[in-house]
């Protein structure tokens, strides 16, 4: 629970940071596998916009995971972002 309410205090913060470690470790492989033809490459703002959030996972560890709906970025797949409160997002991965 204390780690629910320390993610909530400030959802949005860590929320733009999820976007913005999805986009570090995700846009260059949208942009170089998962165009569909005659598509062309979205921008860092475009990929973000498009992730729809879904859910928030806390671990009793302290790690967390952000979850999305990917806006169609990957055909339908859902993006999880991971981190923990002492190193903030350190992985971003999609997955079905």
């Amino acid at each position: 629970i204390e780690a629910g309410e320390r993610l909530m205090t400030s959802v949005r913060d860590w929320d733009e940071k999820a976007r913005d470690q999805a986009v570090k470790e995700l846009l260059s492989v949208k942009n170089e596998s998962w165009l569909e033809e005659g598509e062309i490459g979205v921008t860092a703002e475009q990929f973000k916009k498009r992730m729809k959030a879904e859910s928030i996972t806390i671990h009793e560890n302290g790690s967390f995971e952000f979850w999305y709906q990917d806006g169609d970025l990957f055909w339908g797949h859902s993006i999880e972002v991971r981190g923990n409160f002492d190193s903030g997002f350190t992985d971003a991965g999609f997955h079905g």
